[in-house]
């Protein structure tokens, strides 16, 4: 499903092309094939490259690398290396590549006073698919960049996985209207969208998931019972490392902790009934 090959390297990003994009051009290129029409296609994929690496040197200004760009029949996406530190910084990286359309548009604009009669109708659907390309990547799903611009806005109040979720929700919504209309109108480009918007965002809800999840909390083994059972109220950890500085000397489990919490109360210490670690220099008897 996520299949894609490799084409050549933009200042160390890999440009990739999505399987749904060969076969797109495939169709195109059985049924319209001249020389204008490939031309209009490569100028094409060339503005979507352009808005993708619009995220990419945005993202390079807060420290973040691009992993690649993929090519899809919609546009493309570009597989960062980590999220935005700040869902201001996500909102600067997801609006760098609308920015970049809009400024095409406005050069393809004033272009389309000055050239030829002949190079009009080129030039004006050029100028046409950066309006619609603008357009249609601010709508608010996954991987649009419109899914990032909500997440971002309402990542402040609801935090990155929640926000991601409500995001790919209404994407997979907006995937479901896609179809429908596919179908009704006969749109086989409408219904690779829709899947496209809907294994894209599944992916994003799963990466965001992952890197989210919250690291373990460490005890001392002079702190008191009081303390896992607190972390464990608000997060549900279940296991505790417990470290002596920086050497791990023993766990905590949940089992454990109920146990003494029962027979010693809260102010029994983490190091008294905590489970140790084996000495590295202990041998089992024969």
């Amino acid at each position: 499903m996520n299949r894609a090959w490799n084409v050549f390297s933009v200042s160390g990003i890999r440009v990739r092309v999505h399987w749904t994009l060969v076969l797109l051009l495939a169709v195109v290129g059985l049924s319209e094939w001249h020389y204008a029409g490939v031309a209009l296609l490569g100028a094409l994929f060339g503005c979507v490259l352009l808005h993708e690496l619009g995220h990419a040197f945005a993202a390079r200004r807060y420290g973040i690398g691009t992993r690649s760009i993929t090519l899809l029949p919609f546009g493309g996406i570009a597989a960062l290396e980590r999220l935005p530190a700040t869902p201001s910084q996500e909102l600067v990286v997801a609006l760098a590549g609308p920015a970049v359309n809009v400024v095409l548009a406005a050069l393809l604009w004033g272009a389309s006073l000055m050239v030829p009669a002949s190079l009009a109708p080129f030039v004006g659907t050029l100028l046409m698919v950066n309006v619609v390309l603008t357009l249609f990547n601010l709508l608010p799903a996954f991987p649009m960049d419109g899914g990032r611009v909500l997440r971002a806005a309402l990542s402040n109040r609801l935090g990155v996985v929640r926000a991601t979720r409500i995001a790919v929700v209404l994407g997979r919504v907006l995937a479901i209207g896609f179809v429908v209309v596919g179908l009704m109108v006969g749109n086989p480009i409408l219904l690779l969208i829709a899947m496209v918007v809907w294994v894209q965002g599944g992916a994003e809800q799963r990466h965001v998931e992952r890197v989210a999840k919250p690291r373990p909390q460490a005890l001392s083994p002079h702190d008191t019972l009081s303390k896992p059972l607190g972390i464990f109220a608000r997060t549900g950890q279940a296991e505790f490392p417990v470290l002596d500085h920086t050497c791990m000397v023993g766990i905590l489990r949940r089992e454990q902790l109920s146990v003494a919490f029962a027979r010693f109360g809260p102010d029994m210490t983490v190091g008294s009934v905590m489970e140790p670690l084996r000495p590295r220099h202990e041998t089992v008897g024969r």
